[in-house]
């Protein structure tokens, strides 16, 4: 791979954003992933954009975006999470059942 940039503002600019969504388990199907990669882009502010509209979906346990750039002090690619959104319920055991029945029956289970 190439180098992805050489100064800070570079590495800004030739960042890669990758969005990510985290399944329930009661919607991963044999042999799929918990992780699903929805998008890869450049642009910070559409990575964002797209991850806040698939976190208010309700359709994901989580949505996280990783952020990729070149470290050319040390001549690496650096992958790190650079956001995340949790839906409310995912980390409190008792609220998870009554969230998935929501998300799944009263809103219609729509995708994004």
């Amino acid at each position: 791979m190439g180098q992805l940039g050489t100064s800070h503002k570079d590495n800004e600019n030739t960042a890669e954003y990758s969005v990510y969504v985290y399944h329930y388990p009661d919607d991963i199907e044999h042999g799929q992933s918990d992780w699903e990669k929805k998008r890869v882009t450049r642009n910070k502010v559409r990575a964002m954009s797209v991850a806040k509209k698939y976190h208010d979906s309700a359709e994901y346990k989580k949505v996280e975006i990783k952020r990729k750039s070149y470290d050319s002090r040390y001549e690496r690619v650096i992958d790190r999470t650079f956001h995340v959104y949790t839906s409310p319920g995912s980390d409190n055991d008792v609220l998870k059942p009554l969230h998935h029945f929501v998300r799944k029956f009263l809103i219609g289970g729509r995708k994004v």
